[in-house]
């Protein structure tokens, strides 16, 4: 499974916000995801005072490459770019990846995430099982 949102790269890059990576950990722990499952992949790189920059092509052949089951994307102005990307994509080990946007916004506990996350982790299971 992968994780990402907007301000992953700067995140990253050294500019990491101790308290987006402080909620990340407690999602994780409160969802119970073992040590692993959990990939963190940006689609956006830092452009300076500008913020950031989206670059979806390595962000799409990163992808490709981890080959997730899942993708989710915390942020609803990260999801649409995303989702049309990942419609667009020409690449089969795309295809098959389950979207999740989780709308987020800074400030949120964990806990606000946690059952929405939970419901989607179980069509993703429940799909593997069948």
């Amino acid at each position: 499974m992968v994780w990402t949102y907007r301000e992953l790269g700067s995140d990253l890059s050294g500019r990491a916000d101790p308290a987006r990576g402080a909620l990340w950990r407690e999602l994780i722990k409160l969802l119970d995801l073992p040590r692993g499952k959990v990939a963190f992949w940006p689609f956006a790189v830092p452009a300076g005072r500008e913020g950031e920059e989206v670059r979806m092509e390595p962000f799409l052949a990163g992808l490709a490459r981890i080959a997730p089951k899942a993708l989710v994307v915390f942020g609803e102005e990260a999801s649409p770019p995303i989702a049309a990307a990942l419609s667009e994509a020409k690449n089969e080990a795309l295809a098959g990846i389950r979207l999740f946007c989780a709308p987020w916004t800074a400030g949120q506990s964990a806990n606000d995430l946690v059952q929405s996350l939970r419901q989607f982790l179980n069509t993703v299971v429940s799909a593997e099982a069948s």
